[in-house]
């Protein structure tokens, strides 16, 4: 029995049409990655977007030369932002509601030519150690103690350990009225509420970890 292969022209068609199918495909497959690519473009030009002013808003720790802690903060927009908190994670302060840390409630903070200081940050810092410390003459400088506790730190000032062992994290509303947190790290987030933005501050591991002089 002979087997029926078609004519020249049924393979010639055959062919074109699989031919056509493979290039409607292939037509289909970089549609689809264009449009999957514009999708993530819009969506990356949204997120910039929405988070555009809570870039620009940060805080940080130094020490200057006198040995003096200072607690910045830095809104390079040109818009306020609301429910400002700052939260501070400070190892030796083991006691209070939220052990380890200091929290601090600023309220609605302005647009800043050039940043900061903190000053309330820097005074609940201080309330941590002030009556294991001593205050040097004429300028904001204290040495601890002999036999404190902190004097164990390895640090010669109160600046150099606030600078070295103090975490500092920030949460806020913008002018849209999100919320966003600045973390310990420096990572941006965001979430629904203030009350969110604060907790992401706070890590449940941090409430728990005693932390001892090295």
């Amino acid at each position: 029995m002979s087997v029926a292969w078609g004519t020249v022209p049924d393979w010639i068609a055959g062919v074109s049409t699989f031919g056509a199918l493979c290039a409607a495909a292939g037509a289909a497959k970089a549609a689809y990655k264009q449009l999957t690519y514009l999708r993530s473009d819009e969506q990356r030009r949204v997120n910039a977007d929405r988070q555009q002013q809570a870039n620009q808003v940060c805080v940080w720790i130094t020490a200057d030369a006198f040995g003096v802690p200072h607690v910045y903060f830095n809104n390079a927009s040109n818009l306020p932002v609301y429910g400002v908190t700052v939260r501070c994670r400070v190892p030796w302060h083991q006691i209070g509601e939220l052990p380890g840390i200091v929290h601090t409630e600023l309220g609605t903070l302005g647009p800043t030519e050039k940043p900061i200081a903190l000053y309330k940050v820097e005074q609940d810092l201080l309330k941590t150690a002030k009556d294991q410390l001593i205050k040097e003459e004429a300028v904001d400088h204290y040495r601890f103690k002999e036999g404190s506790e902190l004097a164990n730190w390895q640090c010669d000032t109160w600046g150099q350990l606030v600078e070295r062992d103090v975490s500092i994290g920030v949460a806020f509303l913008d002018a849209s009225n999100l919320a966003w947190s600045r973390h310990m790290d420096g990572t941006l987030t965001d979430h629904r509420k203030l009350g969110q933005a604060q907790e992401a501050l706070l890590p449940i591991a941090l409430r728990r970890t005693s932390i001892s002089p090295t």
